[in-house]
């Protein structure tokens, strides 16, 4: 093909181009529908973990180096939480939430939306610890943060046309606290 007919196809192309973004500009689109408000469940919260220890067999002793006998063993789990949302009622999330990474062991982020109808709405959000870790912990500070744990929020919500209900974790209060925003 010759260099001339490369470079008019190349502009005929680029026009075609142009054209139909600014035609898909035009497009009117809506971000939400105009009869819908929106529930946002939005936190982050630390992951636990319990502790099952039981002592070695002495065959299990016999087979390890001398330097490595210790009296028992120990295998760290960690443990998901259950999230549960209740709207008037009615179950309309039930989810398992696990921590973040290969293990597990890194936070736990919680971001779920749920689209509702403008008007009240009693709103129960709970979230727990499926097995109870709080049992397990050695250290006192971190007993003290697993009580924390588990999280609960009731509320009767009143949402107009296209607004957002934010539920969110408050540390200071260690409480799910619902942000009001403008």
């Amino acid at each position: 093909m010759r260099p001339r007919a490369r470079t008019a196809i190349g502009a005929i192309l680029t026009a075609l181009a142009t054209l139909g973004i600014g035609a898909a500009s035009r497009t009117p689109w809506t971000a939400s529908h105009a009869d819908q408000a929106l529930l946002r469940l939005s936190w982050r919260a630390q992951s636990a973990a319990t502790e099952e220890c039981r002592p070695l067999t002495e065959k299990e002793k016999a087979e390890l180096p001398v330097h490595m006998r210790v009296p028992e063993v120990c295998e760290t789990r960690e443990v998901p939480y259950l999230l549960q949302v209740r709207i008037d009622g009615s179950v309309v999330l039930a989810d398992t939430v696990h921590g973040a990474g290969a293990r597990e062991d890194r936070p736990i982020y919680v971001f779920r939306e749920t689209e509702l109808a403008p008007g009240p709405h009693a709103l129960d959000v709970e979230f727990a610890p499926i097995a109870d870790a709080r049992d397990h912990v050695e250290d006192d500070e971190e007993k003290d943060e697993a009580k924390a744990i588990p999280l609960e929020y009731s509320e009767t919500i009143v949402l107009g046309d296209r607004e957002v209900a934010l539920v969110t974790y408050d540390p200071e209060r260690r409480a799910l606290v619902r942000v009001v925003g403008r």
